[in-house]
C-alpha cells in the first residue's frame, strides 16, 4: 500500500521513513545553518532540526530556502540523513556523528551537508575508523536532493546538554588496538603547538613533567587513530581541556585514568556526559587559569604562572 509522503517505521524503530522529501543545502553563517528537510505542503522534518545548547541552530524556514536559485540539484533512490559537517574535531566527534548509531540499520548511502568540500583530513580519517567511507556523500551548499526515501534518526547528542542516548556513545566504541609507544605511559596532551587558544609557558611545566617520564604529544599532529591509541594503551592522560580528549569515545574498552584542567571556572557538560556514559575515571581541576585575552571563544590565551605550575605538579602527585 502506497503512503506517499506520510511516515513509516522500519523494523529497528530507529530510523523514520519519509517519502519524496526535498532536502536543502542554502547556506552557513556564523550562528547558524540555513537548511531544512521538508516533505509535502513545506512541512519540515522534526528529526532534521540541527540543535545546540538547548536552540535550534539550523533555519528551516521553507519562503526563504525555496526562493533561492540553487547551482546543484541531484536525484536520489533512497538515502540516510547523517547530519552536518562541523569542521571542529569535538563538535565532529559529538554533533556530526549524533546519528551515527543509527547508520548500520540499513545500507543507503549516508548523506551530510557540509559549508564546503575542502574539509580536515581528519574527517575522513574519522570515517575509515567507523568504516563508513565508502558509503558518505558530503554535499555542499548551495544544493537540493531530491529523494524518494529518506531515512532519518533522532539525534543521538545534543551539544551541552544532558540530553543523549547511551546507544549513540554505545556505538562508536570501535577502536581497540594498542600502540607501544604509549603502552602504560603517562602522557600530556600539550596545546603549545596550536596557532591559537594556546597557553604561554606550557612548555616549562612539560620540560618538568618529561624529567619525571612523562610523555609529551601534540594530539592536532598525530593521526586520529595514534590519537585514539593514547586511550587505549596509556595508563594516565592529563592536559588542559580541549576536544582531543573526545577521542577516547571511539575506544572500544576504557581503563585509563584522566586528569583535565580547566582553562575557565565553568565545566563543559560534554566532559561529564561523556565519563558517565563511558564509565572514565576523570578527575576535573580548577587552577584558577583564566584567559588574558577575552573571552571570544576563538581567540582566547592563557599564561601559566609558576604557582600554577606548582600545583599541577602536586595534583599529579609529582611534587608534594
Amino acid at each position: 500500500m502506497s503512503i506517499n509522503n506520510k511516515l513509516k517505521f522500519n523494523i529497528f524503530s530507529t530510523l523514520k521513513i519519509y517519502e519524496n522529501v526535498k532536502l536543502y543545502n542554502l547556506k552557513k553563517v556564523k550562528k547558524a545553518w540555513y537548511a531544512g528537510a521538508f516533505k509535502n505542503n513545506d512541512t519540515l522534518i522534526n528529526e532534521f532540526i540541527f540543535k545546540k545548547r538547548g536552540e535550534i541552530f539550523s533555519i528551516s524556514d521553507s519562503k526563504i530556502i525555496q526562493n533561492h536559485k540553487f547551482k546543484n540539484i541531484s536525484n536520489h533512490e533512497s538515502i540516510i540523513w547523517g547530519g552536518f559537517i562541523i569542521p571542529h574535531y569535538g563538535h565532529f566527534l559529538l554533533e556530526s556523528l549524533t546519528r551515527f548509531y543509527a547508520f548500520n540499520h540499513s545500507e543507503e548511502t549516508i548523506v551530510f551537508f557540509a559549508k564546503s568540500l575542502d574539509i580536515p583530513s581528519w574527517v575522513r580519517e574519522i570515517f575509515e575508523i567507523l568504516n563508513i567511507s565508502n558509503r558518505v556523500n558530503i554535499i555542499a551548499i548551495d544544493s537540493i536532493i531530491n529523494v524518494k526515501n529518506l531515512k532519518i534518526a533522532k539525534a543521538g547528542y545534543e551539544l551541552e546538554t544532558t540530553k543523549y542516548y547511551q546507544k549513540f556513545f554505545k556505538s562508536l566504541k570501535i577502536y581497540d588496538k594498542i600502540n607501544i609507544k604509549f603502552l602504560n605511559k603517562k602522557v600530556w596532551f600539550s596545546r603549545s603547538k596550536l596557532k591559537k587558544r594556546f597557553i604561554i609557558n606550557e612548555d616549562t611545566l612539560e620540560k618538568q613533567l618529561q624529567s619525571h617520564g612523562w610523555t609529551i604529544i601534540h594530539p592536532e599532529l598525530l593521526p586520529v587513530k595514534e590519537q585514539v591509541s593514547v586511550f587505549t594503551s596509556a595508563n594516565r592522560i592529563a592536559g588542559f581541556i580541549g576536544s582531543a580528549f573526545h577521542s577516547i569515545i571511539l575506544t572500544k574498552t576504557i581503563s585509563v585514568k584522566l586528569d583535565l584542567f580547566l582553562l575557565s571556572e565553568k565545566t563543559n557538560i560534554n566532559y561529564i556526559n561523556i565519563a558517565k556514559a563511558r564509565n572514565i575515571q576523570q578527575n576535573i581541576h580548577d587552577i584558577g587559569l583564566r584567559s588574558i585575552s577575552g573571552n571570544e571563544f576563538n581567540k582566547s590565551t592563557w599564561k601559566i604562572s609558576s604557582s600554577r605550575i606548582e600545583k599541577i605538579l602536586t595534583i599529579l602527585k609529582i611534587k608534594n
